[in-house]
């Protein structure tokens, strides 16, 4: 069964290896700038306007004795959420992209890398962004469980990029729902 798999795989991919690689690629690579991107500017501009840039300045020293600044540490906590909610965000947009690539290959249909990009339609955003924010809050919410519950469950909603795809109408919920069963 698993060799049939593999067989109708190769075959789907054949003279498309270029797109396959090239998407995937992609698909890490910019999610991955942009919050390197973001990342940087918002810790330059945070900079500017409170004096965060420099681990000595998360400890201060009054009165000889070195006191530790929460302010600082809280903020800097702070921008690292707003980041990685920005990442989860690309990344979602951008997996939806990347769904709708694997699963034109995989019916032999066309596709060109510019679908990589179909995440970011006025249609599909928003769909897009809610089920990679559900897929992150559930995953991690197992995973406090142990590590283990966490990548049963990663394993059980990957299929709801797919089902979303195939159902325009299904909302983010109802396709982890049904990736579950």
């Amino acid at each position: 069964m698993i060799s049939n798999l593999k067989r109708e795989a190769l075959s789907s991919l054949k003279g498309h290896w270029g797109l396959g690689v090239g998407s995937t690629f992609l698909n890490y690579l910019i999610p991955v700038a942009s919050m390197y991107i973001i990342g940087i500017v918002v810790f330059l501009i945070f900079g500017l306007f409170i004096d965060v840039i420099g681990p000595e300045n998360f400890v201060y020293y009054a009165y000889g004795e070195p006191q530790i600044n929460f302010g600082l540490i809280l903020s800097q906590i702070i921008v690292w959420a707003i980041i990685f909610i920005l990442y989860i965000v690309v990344q979602s947009v951008m997996s939806y992209g990347y769904y709708t690539i694997t699963l034109r290959l995989a019916k032999n249909e066309s596709t060109t890398i510019g679908d990589l990009f179909a995440g970011f339609n006025s249609n599909n955003i928003f769909r897009a962004m809610k089920l990679g924010i559900l897929q992150t809050i559930f995953i991690s919410l197992w995973s406090l469980l142990f590590i283990v519950p966490g990548i049963i469950k990663f394993f059980s909603y990957s299929m709801a990029y797919y089902i979303m795809l195939e159902d325009p109408e299904c909302t983010a919920s109802e396709a982890i729902k049904k990736s579950k069963m």
